[in-house]
């Protein structure tokens, strides 16, 4: 008879009520919304960092076509030409539309086609990217360790774009140099405005500008 007792005390500690079941399944259910909610976010961040890098290298690919057509840099055939436009802003915009002017000899102008279609530009003719609120993408030549810890005196044309927010610029430092690290490798972050050679954001600001060292050009 003990021994019956016994067993029937057993069988109802066994087991949880309806309502332990629910709050058991509710907080499961949490979690995994939350799992994935992270997850995702961290996906998009980084998905979002890689289009950055490869809209960079597709201006240096840009860059490596225009070489290849005209046997010059943007800025060179600028200065050749004796183009009134010239600057960092500039060296982008020629390789969508002829920039030249009068003074360009037919080498320039019969030859140009539009090398980065994909590319919008605002009211004041500078091409800019959509990352965040939007941003003017530059290019300019400068010496490599003005610009990375890590590389020599080499000249590079350095492609610019601000007003980046920090975690797709993060994320992108990664995506190029394996690795975060603001000051170093090809892929270098600033204050936002700043100039590439200005060294090193410090902090976390929202907004930066993110300059690839592109195109070896010495």
């Amino acid at each position: 008879m003990e021994n019956k007792k016994v067993l029937e005390s057993l069988r109802k500690q066994a087991g949880y009520t309806l309502d332990q079941t629910i709050l058991i399944v509710a907080i499961i259910a949490i979690l995994i919304t939350l799992i994935i909610m992270t997850v995702g976010w961290d996906l998009i961040n980084r998905a979002s960092g890689t289009k950055l890098s490869g809209h960079m290298r597709q201006v240096e690919e840009a860059v490596g076509l225009f070489y290849s057509r005209f046997g010059q840099w943007p800025d060179q055939a600028l200065e050749s030409s004796g183009a009134t436009a010239s600057g960092a802003v500039a060296n982008v915009r020629i390789l969508q539309q002829d920039i030249f002017g009068s003074t360009a000899t037919g080498r320039y102008s019969d030859k140009h086609t539009n090398l980065l279609s994909g590319f919008d530009q605002d009211s004041s003719s500078q091409v800019v990217h959509g990352f965040g609120a939007g941003g003017v993408i530059q290019m300019e030549r400068l010496a490599g360790d003005s610009v990375s810890s890590d590389k020599d005196d080499s000249d590079y044309l350095v492609i610019s774009f601000d007003n980046v927010p920090i975690d797709e610029a993060m994320e992108a430092d990664e995506a190029v140099d394996g690795e975060e690290g603001f000051g170093r490798g090809r892929l270098v972050i600033v204050s936002n405005g700043s100039g590439c050679d200005s060294g090193a954001v410090s902090g976390r600001p929202t907004n930066v500008t993110v300059c690839y060292m592109g195109n070896l050009v010495e």
